[in-house]
């Protein structure tokens, strides 16, 4: 979900996975597939927030300032 208002652009995503995003101490390296997003979102974003949900998995919601 993507919405816009006084604060920035609030993007929300969700997956079943109830694994937590952890920031890694190195960088991945070419072969690997993930762990590029998380520090991604998190020098970008001013509040970011994990929520779990009632049918399993988690919601990630991250606000980025426009300005």
């Amino acid at each position: 979900d993507v919405d816009v208002d006084s604060a920035g652009v609030r993007v929300s995503v969700s997956d079943r996975s109830t694994e937590l995003p952890v920031t890694r101490t190195t960088p991945p390296g070419p072969s690997q597939r993930h762990g590029r997003g998380w520090p991604i979102v998190c020098h970008l974003a001013r509040d970011v927030r994990v929520s779990e949900l009632p049918c399993g998995g988690k919601r990630i919601t991250a606000v980025v300032p426009l300005a």
